[in-house]
């Protein structure tokens, strides 16, 4: 499909100090899907000042969660070093090319986390009392394989909701 777009715009609200009430609600423009497009998604996610990341303006697909994943273990790697970072409290990917298969691959990459450069640990992203909105229907069914796929995911308090 064809972008009609030169760039789209994620909105972001990122704290410019631990307290909720300096921070700013802002807008990042990515550019049109391309090869930088992926970078431009794990940037974002990858920031620790980004506290609420909504895609919906962009038109993600399961190919895209992979970036995301990146990003939010690259975020991961740098609250793990500075406890004092705040946490991540919504992630909309909300998009109708997203799958129900991407989203149970996207939740087990988070279940199993990523193996560090150097093969001596592993770096799981931290979503614990964060939202991750979707576009999908969220059935019993799929909730339940959903949980069944990642389940200390869900213990840490990750809330998956619908758009």
């Amino acid at each position: 499909m064809k972008h009609l777009f030169k760039s789209l715009i994620v909105t972001v609200l990122f704290l410019s100090n631990s307290s909720l009430a300096a921070s700013t609600l802002g807008a990042v423009i990515v550019q049109e899907k391309g090869a930088d497009f992926g970078e431009s998604c794990k940037r974002i996610c990858a920031n620790p000042h980004n506290i609420l990341i909504d895609f919906s303006q962009l038109h993600l697909t399961d190919d895209d969660l992979t970036a995301i994943f990146q990003g939010l273990v690259e975020r991961q790697k740098v609250v793990a070093s500075d406890p004092s970072s705040p946490k991540l409290m919504l992630l909309s990917l909300v998009s109708d090319a997203i799958t129900q298969r991407g989203i149970l691959n996207f939740l087990q990459k988070l279940q199993r986390g990523q193996e560090s450069s150097d093969g001596t640990s592993v770096v799981i992203p931290d979503l614990s009392d964060a939202i991750l909105k979707v576009y999908l229907t969220l059935d019993e069914e799929f909730l339940e394989e959903a949980s069944a796929i990642a389940p200390a995911v869900f213990a840490k308090h990750l809330k998956l909701i619908s758009s």
